[in-house]
């Protein structure tokens, strides 16, 4: 099966639903297999692990356009680089902190890991018309995933959250789970909390439409048409096509 991208292999899968313990096969980036014994030309060990889909974000301030002319703080660099060390894949402008849920919530007995599954990816991606090709784990949906170690021990700081913005209220916060590793459409992103200096791209969809295209990271606003675009919510990125707006959702893609 050496034509198999990846295989994640002797972890406790997590959906919506379910807890087992599987192997999942990548190829293509999108899950081609879920099952015990499963090989490939490549393995990730997920052994202790929980494996369950990347976080979707639908509330995110990155590069936003404001009334004033400019834009928020974070960019869609910066913001990708802290999504991703969190186990986000994918996000729609406009946080939660899934870090902080999972301890608050999963750690603490309050909610299990499905339903966990169910607050930071299948029901926001429900929400936007993009399930069941993210927010699950399935044959055909793509390999957005993130392995989280249950009993890790992390005193959060600034710095490892890892975004441009000089503060968080988390600060000294100690939880128990983190991500240590991110896969995003079946590449690795972040390993141990460490992210791939340069992202690339990112890809530009609308909810329950074909692909719209790929355009670079740096969007920039059309300045001369904020006002309008504030009134209906949207972003215009300077090289997708001339005067296309369009409300769109992000997922983190590696050029």
């Amino acid at each position: 099966m050496s034509d198999y991208d990846l295989v994640i292999g002797r972890g406790t899968v997590v959906t919506p639903a379910d807890m087992f313990r599987s192997d999942i096969r990548i190829a293509e980036g999108r899950i081609q297999a879920i099952g015990l014994g499963l090989k490939g030309a490549r393995t990730l060990d997920a052994d202790g692990m929980l494996v369950m889909p990347g976080g979707v974000d639908t509330h995110c301030h990155i590069e936003q356009l404001r009334e004033d002319g400019g834009t928020d703080e974070e960019t869609f660099v910066t913001g990708s680089t802290s999504a991703l060390a969190g186990g986000t894949t994918s996000v729609i402008t406009f946080a939660t902190s899934s870090r902080s849920a999972a301890s608050e919530g999963v750690a603490k007995g309050r909610i299990d890991p499905c339903e966990f599954v169910r607050l930071t990816a299948s029901n926001p991606a429900r929400l936007f018309g993009l399930y069941p090709r993210k927010g699950t784990i399935a044959p055909g949906a793509d390999a957005d995933l993130v392995m989280w170690d249950a009993t890790k021990r992390v005193t959060i700081t600034n710095t490892l959250l890892q975004h441009v913005i000089d503060y968080t209220p988390y600060e000294g916060l100690e939880v128990t789970g983190w991500p240590v590793a991110t896969i995003r459409r079946g590449e690795i992103v972040m390993r141990d909390g460490k992210v791939p200096a340069d992202l690339g791209t990112v890809r530009d969809d609308q909810a329950n439409q074909p692909a719209a295209g790929w355009f670079r990271c740096q969007c920039v606003p059309d300045v001369k048409r904020k006002r309008e675009f504030a009134m209906l919510g949207r972003e215009r990125s300077a090289s997708c096509r001339d005067d296309v707006a369009r409300q769109s959702w992000y997922e983190f893609w590696g050029g």
